[in-house]
């Protein structure tokens, strides 16, 4: 009869139709698979690889030939990448080498090519200086390499230096919330982003902010909760907008009080600046600088009020991007550290002490413990326990030499260095460093390499966030 099929008919059609959903099903079942495999290799890269045009590859640092490239194993590929240095702008990795826990750099080394590091001031002669190091041992270099050295008499200790994910960290319940990616913290709305840090000691925050357009965003210094703004427990509050700064003590019970604000006209021709903000808790006074600028220096005359440990990131606009990069946190000592910026002595080395006395001359070494300087026709032998920082007389870096594998290496103790990379296998970074010439570091202590430097210089370097009008209302 017409529309009744056979059994064979039957039969045929209804294998044919179940073998097509076995293998559509069995389809369904392995994209499941790469879904679940790419996840997890995203939740958990081992290192993450990031391209000059936005793109992200999570995978393994195999290492690097400077006649090849950049050799990187990615999952869904068969074999390694092999990579130009052109196209990279920076690489992440998971370092599992801090310092050691008996290692207490009591000096902080900033040189005039912007390399930093922490380490003991071992001597310092005949245009030289030797610094201990707890990555490279001990390294030596020209004084005249030095911006500034800073002395701690309890030891630099660095607090935290990322971020490398959102662990540890608390945001609200916005549906917009603060996001971790690629090595930054990204707001696209009003939210809380926050971190008990267990701070009960003087304190150095240092971030680079950057926006896509008109925002506001607050700080709260020793914030007592981490997870919401309270405006109920006594904390330091900074206000930022795009021209300027305001800060605020707030104090449980009474209220808020102005201490001070400070206009930054450089804001309003630029969407990103490198904030730091020095809290002394001792003599209850709070120090920013932008951009190496000092911005101002207020002093809490009723004393220091805050009684939490935590800081609080909030972001107050609905519509621009904000995005938080490069933090660290560092332990201070207390004591008076006076905030010059990058703006040396035109031609004298200057030694600041503790009791906020200066003494200008020319620094000749340090010799058993006690720093000679020639003040103008008098030698003087100042004891280093009682010196917070020296500032050597403005001079020109080295030229830097271009190099296709020039990187800044940042490690896990919060230093960072320019590198000439000549390998990187086996574990082992070999390289180039103007102020300390031939450096093997352990891959184990990197956390980040970034590439075409001179690019990241011009300002070439996007943000990656958007401005609102480019994707319509900030309101959706």
């Amino acid at each position: 009869m017409r529309g009744e099929s056979s059994p064979s008919d039957f039969n045929v059609e209804t294998i044919a139709t179940i073998s097509g959903w076995r293998r559509f099903a069995t389809f369904i079942v392995g994209l499941c698979v790469l879904m679940i495999l790419q996840r997890a290799v995203s939740a958990n890269p081992d290192a993450e690889l990031q391209l000059y045009d936005g793109t992200s590859i999570t995978g393994e640092l195999l290492g690097l030939e400077t006649e090849k490239g950049l050799i990187w194993k990615f999952p869904a590929a068969r074999t390694p990448l092999v990579l130009r240095s052109k196209n990279l702008a920076r690489v992440r990795l998971k370092s599992n080498q801090g310092p050691p826990a008996s290692f207490r750099p009591g000096s902080k080394f900033r040189f005039k090519n912007g390399d930093e590091v922490f380490g003991n001031l071992v001597a310092m002669s005949e245009g030289q200086f030797e610094v201990e190091t707890w990555f490279a041992g001990r390294l030596k270099a020209p004084q005249e390499a030095i911006e500034a050295i800073g002395f701690s008499s309890g030891g630099y200790r660095v607090l935290f230096e990322g971020p490398t994910s959102a662990d540890g960290w608390a945001t609200g319940k916005n549906t917009r919330p603060w996001k971790y990616q690629n090595g930054a913290f990204i707001a696209k709305g009003p939210d809380i982003l926050g971190r008990d840090f267990g701070l009960k000691t003087s304190s150095n925050l240092e971030f680079d902010l950057a926006w896509s357009a008109a925002f506001s965003l607050t700080v709260t210094l020793y914030a007592q909760t981490v997870d919401r703004f309270d405006y109920s427990a006594s904390a330091y509050i900074l206000y930022i907008g795009q021209g300027g700064l305001t800060l605020q003590r707030v104090t449980a019970g009474q209220g808020a009080v102005l201490l001070g604000n400070a206009q930054i006209p450089s804001m309003l021709n630029k969407n990103s600046v490198r904030f730091e903000i020095r809290t002394h808790v001792e003599d209850a006074s709070i120090g920013i600088m932008v951009d190496g600028v000092p911005a101002g220096r207020w002093k809490d005359n009723s004393g220091f009020v805050a009684k939490g440990g935590g800081i609080v990131f909030y972001s107050q606009t609905d519509g621009p991007e904000l995005k938080l990069s490069n933090m660290r946190l560092t332990a201070l000592d207390g004591r008076y550290e006076p905030e010059i910026g990058t703006n040396s002595p035109a031609t004298n080395d200057v030694v600041f002490l503790a009791n906020r006395d200066r003494v200008t001359g020319k620094i000749e070494g340090i010799h058993e413990g006690k720093i000679k300087v020639l003040s103008r026709t008098t030698h003087l032998e100042i004891p280093v326990e009682r010196v917070v920082q020296m500032v050597l007389a403005k001079s020109q870096a080295a030229p830097v030499v271009q190099s296709p594998w020039m990187v800044r290496a940042k490690l896990a103790g919060g230093e960072n260095l320019m590198l000439d990379i000549h390998q990187l296998q086996s574990g082992q970074l070999r390289g180039f460093n103007a102020n300390f010439g031939k450096i093997e570091v352990d891959t184990g202590s990197l956390r980040q390499l970034e590439f075409n430097l001179e690019r990241l210089a011009s300002g070439t370097d996007e943000t990656g966030l958007v401005a609102p009008d480019a994707v319509g209302s900030g309101n959706q």
